[in-house]
């Protein structure tokens, strides 16, 4: 085994040679496989809007009714609901008195539009 120093140049000339078409190679292959700076700024907007957007929802959310704040509101409906019901018996019992009350005012009316004839 006599390599001499001067064929060991020679190979390392050789394999830097292939070395270096063979990573211009996969390089120029891997070349759109990566993002560009315009692709990478896209979606760096499109991260920070939807970060935004994120943001306000979490707002929104802290404003919203929580349980304890819909049980209130039914309760309150609840109260609403009955006195509802008690105010529409009343009525219903305003509109029979009214119906008596009619008859004799019309009755009335009638007599004092037609006078002493």
């Amino acid at each position: 085994m006599d390599v001499a120093l001067t064929d060991i140049k020679d190979m390392a000339a050789v394999v830097a040679g292939v070395g270096g078409l063979v990573a211009s190679a996969v390089l120029w292959r891997l070349k759109g496989e990566f993002a560009t700076k315009a692709d990478m700024k896209a979606t760096q907007d499109r991260l920070d809007e939807v970060e935004t957007d994120v943001a306000e929802i979490k707002v929104r959310m802290t404003t919203l009714p929580d349980h304890e704040d819909m049980t209130e509101l039914k309760t309150r409906l609840a109260s609403v609901e009955g006195s509802v019901r008690v105010v529409s018996t009343e009525l219903a019992g305003l509109r029979e008195v009214m119906e008596r009350i009619e008859r004799p005012l019309n009755l009335l009316v009638e007599h004092h539009m037609k006078g002493d004839r």
